[in-house]
């Protein structure tokens, strides 16, 4: 159940106490209900944001953006001063409530290149493999196949192998901006990047346009709330209460006498300005996301000792690790207009209030709207933006950034390369639209304007 009393946790005992009720880089809520289908198990979830189920910035597409730094639905953290970006402190934006970044994301449904995967199995970690991967994240998805209204404006190719059939999760290749990625498939394919058949066999490398988790029966976005939660919420054996914020986890006394571990019993949380504790027969489960995950260990005890020392907080298991070695993506975009020749539909059309309120109004009866999900190149008011994402390892040490700035450089030449090539050259007006980004022709100018809009994320 859904509950909105601190009593039907507070020094209750469940098997299993889960921190976090997102899912997106967090599996909490997923987590939570699939253990559930035990009966034999208690389930108890603790979820800091509110429930936003229902709520049309959440389910109607075409709308992803405006849930972005909005106090209700996403944390909106913010970095500290970055020294390598000129002292900016840049958003960082993480779902807030249940469902997490999957009630706010951009819809898009992507998984990595089984190499990445496999990797990690070979580390040392066995089970860890694309084989066993795509096993159990088709467990998680139901696919369903494009319409033809899509497929007759644009080459979409899949695997129905390569998709899951009966999973929670709802998703399909929607309607998009088909003129817009035609254009940009062609230039893409011109300049030898190979057409990739279907991205979840395990080779992302190349060109595609990413289903979209949307449900293609009432193209509402489909989330861990609303495909997890939603079905199962009357479970007896599960409790979930919004508005609780977690402030530590509670360990026994001494360490376990058979492995030397710390053994959590429970979890401290604050709901309505007071403060209460669940406890945890088997495990408590840390689903929080990366930037708040090591901050609830850390008030809890684990972490490095100086950090912990300097919080005043006692330390019960000295690991150095919490907190380090974060890994997030960059991003940066290049603007040009789009030559007016051609009717595009982007997101432009959305400005004229009737057309929106009309489009609003079939939503809500059924499948019938302005349907545009995340793609490479993003049509929005008139032009588009050419997004590149990097990965990047942060450190403290300048020679990752060294790195990454010359993957930025690089990234951003090709996209110039892009620019110059058919069928996109014909279909864009002029250069560049970002401030001062159209003037820097050299490698040296590139990297100066970079360093200056750099993004390299601390912790602390």
């Amino acid at each position: 159940m859904i509950s909105n009393s601190s009593s039907d946790l507070s020094q209750k005992t469940f098997d299993f106490v889960v921190v976090g009720g997102g899912v997106s880089k967090t599996a909490g809520l997923a987590l939570a209900v699939r253990l559930s289908e035990n009966s034999a198990f208690t389930v108890a979830v603790l979820e800091a944001g509110g429930d936003t189920f229902d709520d049309p910035i959440v389910t109607i597409p075409g709308q992803f953006g405006l849930a972005i730094a909005d106090p209700k639905y996403d944390w909106a953290f913010y970095t500290t001063a970055q020294p390598f970006a000129d002292g900016k402190q840049v958003l960082w934006s993480r779902g807030k409530g249940l469902g997490g970044s999957s009630t706010i994301n951009f819809y898009a449904w992507t998984k990595p290149p089984a190499g990445d995967i496999d990797a990690i199995e070979k580390l040392g970690n066995a089970g860890w493999n694309w084989k066993d991967y795509c096993h159990y994240s088709m467990k998680s998805e139901r696919f369903s196949p494009p319409l033809k209204e899509v497929t007759d404006l644009f080459p979409h190719t899949y695997d129905i192998n390569a998709r899951g059939a009966s999973g929670p999760i709802s998703y399909t290749i929607s309607p998009h901006a088909h003129t817009i990625d035609s254009v940009v498939h062609e230039t893409c394919a011109n300049l030898g990047l190979k057409v990739v058949d279907d991205p979840y066999k395990g080779n992302i490398n190349g060109t595609w346009v990413a289903s979209a988790n949307l449900d293609r029966e009432t193209w509402a976005r489909s989330s861990s709330r609303s495909a997890y939660l939603e079905p199962r919420k009357d479970r007896r054996n599960i409790t979930v209460l919004p508005h609780a914020l977690a402030s530590k986890v509670i360990f026994a006394e001494g360490l376990d006498e058979h492995s030397d571990d710390l053994v959590a019993t429970g979890v401290e949380f604050i709901h309505q300005d007071q403060t209460f504790i669940v406890n945890a027969r088997k495990e408590v489960i840390l689903s929080t996301g990366t930037p708040v995950n090591p901050k609830i260990l850390e008030l809890s005890g684990v972490g490095r000792r100086e950090i912990l020392d300097k919080i005043g907080v006692e330390v019960k298991l000295e690991l150095p690790g919490v907190g380090e070695n974060l890994q997030e993506h960059l991003l940066f975009v290049t603007t040009y207009e789009l030559h007016q020749s051609v009717d595009h539909p982007t997101l432009d059309r959305l400005r004229d209030p009737e057309y929106a309120n009309e489009a609003r109004r079939l939503i809500m009866q059924g499948p019938a709207t302005l349907r545009i999900t995340q793609i490479s190149i993003r049509a929005i008011l008139r032009g588009i933006q050419v997004c590149v994402h990097l990965l990047n390892l942060v450190t403290q040490h300048g020679a990752y950034m060294d790195k990454d700035l010359e993957l930025l450089v690089e990234h951003l030449k090709y996209t110039r390369t892009m620019a110059q090539t058919e069928p996109l050259k014909s279909s864009i007006v002029g250069v560049e639209l970002e401030k001062g980004l159209a003037e820097c022709k050299t490698d040296e100018q590139l990297r100066g304007i970079f360093t200056g809009l750099y993004l390299l994320i601390q912790l602390r």
